[in-house]
């Protein structure tokens, strides 16, 4: 009798080990453990069926990549949209000197996603050292979530989507004449773990539908793969012998946006212009070489077998919102009679060197949008001084280019101002290096004017 108790008193006391084991052990969306109390809080994007894939914008604010011209480095900046022009540091602890080699995680950092809350202010998911955090606008948080995936790379990511607690990102960076094997991957923000697609082709993701992840191979095929790279299915054949010689690379550009797909086809050189060096030949002028055009086509991802539509020819550059498509053409006129200017490159206390700059309307300062629901093309705004993009020489400090973003009320951009240029732009060149359109009125100004500022501008 006394061995039986034994054994029950013994099984007894390894069920409770078990329980207390089996209790402690991380389970599914299980936070770290901080200070001997677990955080349990599960993945609160879980039911969110919005996809996220803003690069800047942040409600009130637009967040960018400062760099100082003192040789302190790069700092994540944010400007208000009401008070446009005055930059203050995103890191929030005011003791930071946010100076290179000091522990600031915002020094190098870069806005991957910004993910809106209702009611509250955004969270931003930003990268630096290939670090990803995630940081809360609303308390000035920061938590590290993971590392660039490893079919990523050091170059880090063009873009990110963000969906159900999830990055989903991609590299369009591919040395020639190889080919890159993997260059989509996801990092879970709540389960700190990554993975990579692994691919025998070069791809570039076009975003996410219907849960699923799409995107364009470099043999310019159309697939779609399951939200954790399985399943995967080729949807629609683009045609081999498409190219993008903007980058040198094979895979074509591209966005999937409320179920509507838009790609480019034909991608060539504009043409040239008869009698005009500045803009044919290389060297201190623009050179049209390596600027490309090409036409977007749309499909509809729920009826792909209807075919593919032409939507936009001689187009430079495209950017989706809300299943619409925003894109500027070619439309070159040579201003240098009118519009040629001298500006400061290099100033410093012994130094100060001048270059001179000629203007010109690149793509003639139209912003055009199709509307995928009526099937018709509007002119958002014509003509209005500035280009949507920027074709760099060799003096150009302007490191984002074209279309950066495109909202409900606004298009936010880095472009070449060709008109009204006054003596606020004799210490640069006219590349602005961040612009707000308003869509409905068509007016726009200079949010952001230089890439570079001197030490001590940004509060």
């Amino acid at each position: 009798m006394n061995h039986t108790r034994l054994v029950c008193f013994l099984l007894a006391v390894l069920f409770m080990l078990a329980a207390v084991f089996a209790a402690c052990e991380p389970g599914e969306g299980s936070g770290d453990v901080t200070g001997g109390v677990k955080d349990k809080t599960s993945n609160p994007y879980a039911d969110d069926d919005t996809v996220y894939n803003t690069e800047c914008f942040a409600g009130d604010c637009v967040y960018f990549n400062q760099i100082d011209a003192g040789g302190g480095g790069s700092h994540l900046v944010f400007t208000l949209l009401d008070y446009p022009g005055d930059m203050y540091h995103a890191c929030p602890d005011p003791t930071c000197d946010h100076r290179v080699g000091s522990d600031c995680p915002f020094v190098g950092g870069s806005v991957l996603c910004v993910v809106m809350r209702d009611g509250r202010l955004p969270v931003l998911y930003i990268t630096s050292s290939l670090e990803v955090s995630e940081f809360d606008t609303e308390t000035g948080a920061l938590r590290w979530v993971g590392n660039i995936p490893v079919g990523i790379g050091a170059r880090g990511a063009d873009d990110a989507w963000f969906y159900r607690g999830k990055l989903y990102m991609y590299t369009n960076f591919c040395k020639e004449p190889g080919r890159a094997r993997a260059r989509i991957a996801v990092l879970d923000t709540v389960k700190k773990r990554s993975e990579y697609f692994d691919s025998d082709v070069g791809t570039g993701m076009l975003g996410i539908w219907g849960d699923r992840v799409w995107y364009i191979t470099d043999r310019n095929v159309i697939c779609s793969c399951a939200l954790d790279f399985s399943d995967v299915r080729e949807e629609y054949d683009v045609g081999i012998e498409e190219k993008n010689y903007r980058v040198n690379r094979h895979t074509l550009g591209g966005f999937i946006d409320s179920g509507v797909i838009y790609f480019e086809r034909n991608c060539r050189e504009p043409e040239k212009f008869a009698g005009d060096a500045f803009i044919n030949e290389s060297g201190d002028g623009y050179d049209l070489m390596y600027e490309m055009v090409s036409d977007v086509y749309m499909l509809d991802a729920d009826d792909i077998g209807a075919g593919e539509r032409l939507v936009a020819e001689g187009v430079i550059q495209f950017k989706t919102h809300n299943g619409d498509l925003y894109y500027t053409k070619m439309d070159y006129d040579h201003y240098e009679e009118s519009e040629t200017y001298t500006y400061t490159v290099d100033k410093g206390e012994e130094f100060e060197s001048s270059g001179s700059g000629k203007t010109y309307r690149f793509d003639g300062g139209t912003l055009y949008r199709y509307e995928h629901e009526s099937g018709k093309t509007v002119t958002v705004c014509e003509d209005i001084g500035t280009n949507f993009s920027v074709v760099k020489n060799h003096i150009s400090t302007v490191s984002m280019d074209g279309i950066i973003e495109v909202t409900d009320d606004y298009v936010f951009f880095s472009g070449r101002q060709y008109r009204d240029l006054d003596d606020e732009l004799k210490d640069r060149d006219c590349c602005n290096y961040i612009c707000q359109l308003d869509i409905k009125t068509g007016q726009w100004r200079v949010l952001v004017e230089r890439a570079d500022v001197p030490w001590g501008s940004v509060s």
